[in-house]
């Protein structure tokens, strides 16, 4: 047997030990050995939750226009995802009672909800009460 091949096997065996420090019972491991075992095993096999099941948004966010959005999929998406912008805007923070929005922003809703800006308003619920307030979207003009 070589180097290579000792080498090889040091470290599938080291690797297996520190494993099993990680997955057996605190009691048949030595303290010092599990310790070691999960600084090595928790960041490689650990499935966090976040990666599965990230934590959702406080607080929800739609248009309110008047009359009814086209449906679409991807139409939907992309209204999503603007509100979700609008809400991130600092003319649109939690204090505010208007929304103020981007030109760009508020002619890219009309554009997809097909109804003009001015009746449009930014419906959220936010935890931990859930009660939805709407705030009427105006935009920000030169």
């Amino acid at each position: 047997m070589d180097r290579r091949h000792r080498l090889a096997m040091a470290l599938a065996l080291g690797h297996t030990l520190l494993l099993a420090a990680y997955v057996l019972p605190t009691g048949m491991v030595p303290e010092r050995a599990h310790v070691i075992g999960q600084a090595y095993a928790r960041p490689l096999f650990h499935q966090w939750w976040g990666l599965f099941a990230p934590d959702p948004p406080a607080c929800s966010c739609d248009w309110s226009v008047p009359g009814r959005i086209p449906p679409g999929l991807v139409r939907a998406r992309a209204l999503n995802g603007l509100c979700r912008h609008a809400q991130a805007l600092s003319g649109c923070g939690p204090g505010a009672d208007t929304c103020v929005v981007p030109v760009e922003l508020a002619a890219w809703v009309e554009q997809l909800t097909g109804h003009s800006t001015g009746g449009l308003g930014l419906r959220e619920a936010c935890l931990p009460d859930r009660a939805p307030q709407e705030r009427p979207v105006q935009a920000d003009r030169p």
